[in-house]
């Protein structure tokens, strides 16, 4: 049986075209799909072979449709194949987001903002969010591109995000993360950098590290010129980013590994703020098999990035500069650590969250329900997502607030 005309996102090649048809044709393709009634979505849901309610009955029809499509249309991941889906996977990324959040206010605006009055009601008549990108240098003298967001409303708060993008470490980039860094500087205030550090596997392990370590040194130095105080900055990041951000913590905490990385933390960060992270490439925990196929990462791709960003060398896995479960957690910054439900990952970020507990380390797990990993590039397409990820910002802002 024929597929409907917008469910061209099932067939690798229409989708292609669905994802280059305009620059968010996929925004409106999945948004338009969740407009439609439960009973149709099961039906087209059963015509694609995507998994019943009885099969995933924490999450909705909307969602295991998109589900369903996700991998009927995914390809057999191989390191050799890695360089196509890093191709696609940015132009889906960017497909995904809101127009309305690639429109970028002027300098001038956010200027004005921090120079007035906080509560005048006579705000400048421009889009929420300022953004801009440049290239910082690394300790490789490579260059490293970050793009900067400051509200035009001010930064009340006073605080700097520093942001990992999720992709395994071998995909994925600011333009994919876009409209999650946005979205958390509007709603907060915060001033956010995001970090495009360099993917695997031309760069392996800890490449991805020193180049995220060498943005959290930027925004040591430049925390004042975006309107952030340098005792008010967190990290965070999704996936392979909440690695990165759980490993910036350890290391800004633990001088040995410190010294041993060649690195200098000129601080510690308030908060980490890991997002359904990665945290141990060194054992396999349940949920990787109860949720390792028919979602949007499964436990093969996770086997090819690891060898990709590992380079199969013998002990890597176990290196505190990989893996954040190898670690110390003496002296850790304290951690809101973001576990989706529907996710490979989720135990191994439970492990985390005790790992720092019986540590004494303050920590808190923010449990999004309903939400497979990578929800993030369905918040402004899938009502529930949106509402979840609105939800999870709040919750990040009033735990990095109680701190400061």
């Amino acid at each position: 049986m024929p597929l409907p005309h917008f469910m061209a996102l099932a067939e690798p090649q229409r989708l292609k075209n669905v994802v280059h048809h305009g620059l968010h044709g996929l925004h409106h393709a999945t948004k338009a799909i969740g407009h439609l009634p439960d009973s149709v979505l099961e039906r087209l849901n059963t015509i694609v072979g995507g998994q019943s309610a009885t099969e995933l009955p924490e999450a909705d029809a909307h969602m295991r449709l998109v589900l369903a499509l996700s991998n009927k249309a995914r390809q057999p991941l191989t390191l050799e194949t890695l360089p196509q889906l890093r191709t696609l996977f940015a132009a889906i990324g960017v497909s995904l987001q809101d127009p309305k959040r690639v429109q970028n206010a002027t300098k001038a605006a956010v200027k004005s903002a921090t120079d007035t009055d906080m509560n005048n009601s006579a705000a400048p008549q421009n889009p929420p969010v300022y953004y801009k990108d440049q290239d910082i240098t690394g300790s490789d003298k490579a260059a490293i591109r970050i793009r900067t967001y400051q509200a035009t409303a001010g930064n009340p708060d006073q605080v700097a995000m520093l942001f990992m993008h999720g992709g395994g470490f071998c995909i994925g980039s600011i333009a994919t993360h876009h409209e999650f860094c946005h979205q958390v500087c509007e709603q907060t205030g915060w001033s956010v950098v995001s970090v495009e550090y360099r993917l695997a596997p031309k760069h392996t392990a800890p490449t991805a590290l020193y180049d995220s370590v060498t943005a959290y040194q930027w925004l040591c130095a430049n925390a004042n010129t975006l309107g952030a105080l340098p005792e008010r900055l967190v990290v965070s990041g999704d996936s392979a980013g909440g690695c990165l951000t759980t490993l910036i913590a350890q290391l800004s905490a633990d001088k040995a590994s410190n010294s041993a990385a060649n690195t200098t933390i000129p601080k510690a960060p308030v908060a980490q703020l890991p997002l359904y992270p990665i945290t141990d490439f060194d054992n396999i925990y349940p949920s990787r098999q109860q949720y390792g196929s028919d979602m949007l990462l499964n436990a093969t791709d996770m086997d090819v990035f690891s060898q990709a960003y590992l380079n199969n060398q013998d002990g890597t896995s176990t290196d505190p500069l990989v893996s954040p479960m190898h670690g110390s957690c003496e002296d850790l910054c304290p951690a809101l650590i973001v576990i989706a439900e529907l996710d490979l990952l989720k135990d191994e970020g439970l492990a985390y969250a005790k790992k720092l507990q019986d540590c004494g380390i303050t920590v808190e797990t923010y449990r999004v329900k309903k939400a497979p990993h990578g929800f993030l590039h369905f918040m402004s397409v899938h009502k529930g997502m949106q509402q979840e990820t609105t939800q999870m910002i709040d919750k990040m802002r009033s735990f990095v607030t109680a701190l400061v």
